[in-house]
């Protein structure tokens, strides 16, 4: 059987489980629906909510989504699905309602129209769709929780009196499946933040030592201790199986004696010939970073997160200001170049603009799921743990302890490339006035404007270049209009409605005005859409 060991969120552990296997990723899509217009359920917000934690604690790369229509739900899942390699270790968590209807297991989604059983196979999420989310993963562990075996929402439906969820006969192969209650029982879900099932689960969850199925055991003897004298006892129930050894948190410590050590006789002394000392040996330089990429350390801290006092002027996207503590993590010193883009898919991006700009301007034209790719083939080879940085990591690593205007300082010009200087100018012909000097056209049909080599500008008091201008930066955060709700620990912000299309921007780029370039500035485009002036920087935990 193989051995699944912890990658813990602020250590990079190879593992070396055989030699065919790739570096293995962990990786969870969490799901809470909690706002129904029937039966609305307090728990299930929370239990998303303190799972998302939970995991990402064990250093897992969390996907969060709340409250998901039935459109989003089915796009999170394949989302998820094409997310997902061979190798790595998956988890799938569902809190909402749940129904069952001629054998088969619907999870409901928001705005359902259920007005009879039948409605289930149209309106809700099949439980064979939700388990094939898990499908590309062949070495790893595939595992999917429910927290899902509620009352019934719906009045119309359900009239044959059924409870909870029904049992499962098709499992995929591989795969772990933790229902929180047994066939037709129902969950318990008291005045507590969490569901009792998951409540034990968070418990239990970072136990060292414990295999996946033994976190189970623990939290199903809990769950039945609790409930063993209620009218309706509540014995959580699995299906399918793993193959794989897998802790969440450290795996035990062998405790195997080591061999005493063999005594050896001692050699008769021997006066060695005198020998002339060799030559110094030169200290060795430090290696540069894997194809170039500089990160740099930054430490935890606490900012003021949006538009502040020296803003000129405040969006609406921008409140409210709200305080955002945010654990130590590294990022990317410059923007990713053309060569590093190169070095490590193979060829530039097909529709680069700026070709002729050179290997160290920043790679632009990029998609955010273009950079996906980039970030998991950069892992694949490096066996890193490079991601985007979420939107509260980069706004801190821009403001680096101050409140200035732009990233770095209130003088646009000494730090960064925007469209009052991102373009070469003419020589005068007559005449000394500066202003009415015309812009050379170049070939990106932008009037001779354009990116410019990184770390050209002024760095800020992180020694971070480019943070204001040069290209845009996609982060990890799906677009929301407000910070009304937003994460207070530096996380990224999932769960968004417009997160199946839509993610956030930051920093501006050669072709803005300085009122685009603030600190606090926010911009969105589609995920699958590019533009000449949009690109990326790298974190790491």
């Amino acid at each position: 059987m193989l051995q699944r060991l912890l990658k813990p969120a602020a250590l990079a552990v190879v593992l070396s489980l055989s030699a065919h296997m790739a570096w293995a990723e962990r990786k969870a899509l969490v799901i809470g629906n909690a706002n129904y217009t029937q039966k609305r359920l307090t728990n299930a917000a929370h239990d998303a909510e303190d799972m998302t934690a939970a995991l990402k604690g064990l250093g897992f790369t969390v996907s969060r989504v709340n409250d998901a229509d039935k459109r989003l739900f089915l796009y999170q899942l394949e989302a998820f699905r094409n997310s997902l390699s061979r190798d790595d270790d998956a988890v799938i968590y569902y809190a909402g309602h749940g129904a069952q209807f001629a054998g088969h297991n619907y999870l409901v989604p928001l705005n359902a129209a259920i007005n009879r059983d039948e409605d289930l196979e149209t309106e809700a999420v099949d439980l064979q769709r939700f388990l094939n989310a898990l499908g590309p993963v062949q070495n790893g562990l595939k595992l999917a929780i429910l927290d899902a075996c509620r009352n019934n929402p719906y009045p119309g439906s359900g009239r044959s009196g059924t409870r909870g969820l029904a049992r499962v006969d098709n499992v995929p192969n591989q795969t772990l499946l933790w229902f929180a209650a047994s066939p037709g029982e129902e969950a318990d879900n008291g005045p507590r933040r969490n569901g009792l099932f998951t409540e034990q689960l968070l418990k239990y969850l970072d136990q060292p030592g414990l295999k996946a199925e033994d976190v189970f055991k623990q939290v199903s003897r809990a769950v039945i201790a609790a409930t063993q004298n209620n009218p309706k006892p509540q014995h959580p129930y699995p299906e399918g199986q793993t193959l794989v050894d897998f802790y969440f948190a450290a795996a035990p410590v062998d405790a195997t004696p080591e061999p005493a050590p063999v005594v050896m006789p001692k050699p008769m002394p021997v006066t060695p010939p005198v020998q002339p000392e060799p030559p110094a040996i030169p200290t060795p330089k430090p290696q540069a970073t894997p194809f170039g990429i500089r990160m740099v350390k930054l430490p935890g801290g606490t900012f003021q997160m949006g538009c502040g006092p020296n803003d000129e002027a405040c969006n609406d996207n921008e409140k409210p200001r709200h305080s955002v503590t945010v654990p130590a993590f590294a990022i990317g010193k410059t923007e990713i170049t053309q060569g590093q883009w190169k070095a490590v898919m193979g060829s530039a991006p097909p529709e680069l603009e700026f070709k002729n700009c050179g290997e160290r301007c920043p790679v632009e034209r990029v998609s955010w799921n273009d950079v996906q790719e980039f970030i998991k083939t950069l892992n694949r080879k490096t066996g890193g743990h490079y991601r985007l940085p979420s939107e509260a990591e980069w706004e801190y690593a821009c403001r680096a302890g101050q409140d200035t205007l732009y990233c770095g300082g209130d003088d646009v010009d000494v730090v960064a490339w925007y469209d009052g200087n991102s373009g070469n100018k003419k020589k005068p012909v007559g005449g000394n006035d500066a202003d009415a000097i015309p812009w050379l056209d170049g070939n990106s049909g932008y009037s001779g404007k354009t990116t410019h080599p990184v770390g050209g500008k002024a760095a800020n008091k992180f020694g971070l270049y480019d943070m204001s201008g040069n290209v845009w930066e996609w982060v990890q955060d799906c677009w929301h209009d407000s910070y009304q709700g937003a994460p207070g620990d530096g996380s990224a912000w999932d769960g968004s409605t417009e997160c199946a299309f839509k993610r956030a921007l930051r920093g501006g780029s050669w072709g803005e005005e300085p009122a685009i370039l603030r600190s606090a500035f926010r911009n969105l485009h589609y995920q699958v859409g590019t533009d000449v002036n949009i690109g990326f920087r790298l974190a790491q935990d």
